[in-house]
């Protein structure tokens, strides 16, 4: 099951993370690849890990502050890992390549920081359109591919695992 959630933040508490992660300052890391099976694809992405159980320190982003209110909202079980990607726009809507995050049950929640044309899509036919403030909440047995924008300079999001 697919839950969408439209302006699932206040607005303050979304602006915060919006200007965080779209300003000049926000560190973000080149990745060749795109999702977790490391295969490349015609393009790659930047990412930015706020949260990580398996690191020896996990919360090893000083940019994590920016998410306390938004972790604070929830009733995760436990955090697996919370990682911000942008992807660079593209001359053509590219589908990265269905994944699933985890190799263990777990739940995925995507907050999409800018609206695009992108998309996130399912092997089962369903079609998440980026929108910004929108978060989808979903099963992460679920095979799913993020889909490059081509009307903005990027695609951001931030993704979700927990158990």
């Amino acid at each position: 099951m697919i839950e969408v959630i439209d302006d699932f933040l206040p607005s303050n508490q979304f602006e915060r993370i919006s200007d965080n992660l779209m300003g000049k300052d926000f560190p973000w890391y080149w990745n060749h690849y795109v999702n977790v099976s490391g295969e490349q694809h015609e393009h790659g992405q930047f990412t930015h890990n706020f949260f990580n159980y398996l690191d020896d320190n996990p919360w090893g982003s000083m940019w994590g502050e920016c998410l306390e209110d938004l972790i604070d909202s929830f009733t995760w079980k436990d955090l697996v890992r919370i990682k911000a990607n942008l992807i660079p726009r593209t001359v053509n809507n590219i589908v990265s390549g269905y994944h699933i995050d985890q190799q263990f049950p777990h739940k995925v929640g995507i907050l999409y920081i800018n609206t695009n044309n992108g998309s996130t899509i399912f092997e089962n036919g369903d079609k998440i359109d980026c929108v910004a403030n929108r978060m989808v909440f979903f099963d992460g047995n679920m095979r799913h591919s993020s889909v490059t924008a081509t009307d903005q300079y990027n695609r951001v999001v931030i993704n979700f695992n927990y158990t």
